[in-house]
């Protein structure tokens, strides 16, 4: 989540729970954890929470992870590489590229069946 999505989250909070006590310390700790989030689904959540309850919500309640897959990751590190590799043309590094690509292809694809 971006600095400028966590702090609408944390202002949201704010006018949805005026009498909820967010002191600098919370607000650190809130902040902190919804890094980690998924904007759209913590806001919806959010969102849920308020239609649900009347009880102030704690971070738990309302944050949404997104699940990292470090195949994933990898993956798109590789596609970012060989975008480089088309502007400076090094054959060598491009194969390499491409093998590693291919497997990691592969190794997504095992994983999703």
């Amino acid at each position: 989540m971006l600095k400028e999505e966590r702090n609408q989250i944390i202002k949201k909070v704010k006018d949805l729970y005026p009498n909820m006590k967010l002191n600098e310390t919370i607000i650190k700790v809130w902040a902190k954890e919804l890094d980690k989030a998924d904007y759209v689904k913590t806001d919806m959540k959010l969102e849920a929470y308020y239609r649900s309850s009347r009880y102030a919500p704690h971070i738990s309640d309302i944050a949404v992870y997104q699940e990292i897959n470090p195949a994933q990751l990898e993956y798109e590190e590789l596609e970012r590489e060989r975008e480089r590799n088309k502007v400076e043309y090094d054959p060598i590094k491009r194969q390499q590229s491409f093998d590693k690509l291919n497997q990691f292809k592969e190794v997504l694809q095992n994983e999703l069946q």
